[in-house]
């Protein structure tokens, strides 16, 4: 019986999730506004379906190396709480049904407050792979500064 759907992605090689029920959308990376002054994991904004949309880099938040070679980097379109996010990617692989006994608890030793959002270890085809609890990956100070970025760009239109 199938706990959850995943959808997996990669950032520079490495596989990771995110609870298809945080997923709105998978898109292509179109134009990117980059927004001078902008909150530090905030690559740029996007308008999509008209709504103003953040792009938060994963590369930044997990201290990754962006490789600016890559023609199929994708936009996973997220919604947390009350907030929408695009979460740049270097590739989107698959939906995965996580059955029994495939979903590990993280390590104590990687619990803190830096990795929080890692809401548990997924063995899949061998390999193991982090996946993400969208409501963790930004601290609550994050978040504020993210919302109130988005009202300004919101408000230029």
């Amino acid at each position: 019986m199938p706990v959850e759907k995943l959808i997996l992605f990669q950032i520079n090689n490495q596989m990771y999730g995110i609870n298809v029920d945080y997923v709105s959308a998978i898109e292509s990376v179109t134009d990117i506004v980059r927004v001078p002054n902008a909150p530090a994991n905030i690559e740029g904004i996007i308008s999509l379906r008209g709504n103003v949309i953040p792009v938060y880099s994963l590369h930044k938040k997990f201290n990754t190396v962006l490789d600016t070679t890559r023609q199929e980097s994708q936009l996973i379109i997220t919604r947390s709480e009350d907030n929408v996010f695009a979460f740049m990617v270097d590739q989107v692989d698959e939906i995965h049904l996580m059955e029994k006994g495939q979903y590990l608890d993280p390590p104590n030793v990687l619990m803190c407050e830096k990795t929080s959002y890692i809401a548990g270890i997924a063995k899949i085809k061998d390999s193991l792979v982090l996946c993400i609890d969208v409501n963790e990956l930004m601290s609550e100070a994050e978040k504020e500064k993210m919302q109130t970025f988005v009202e300004q760009m919101s408000n230029n239109d």
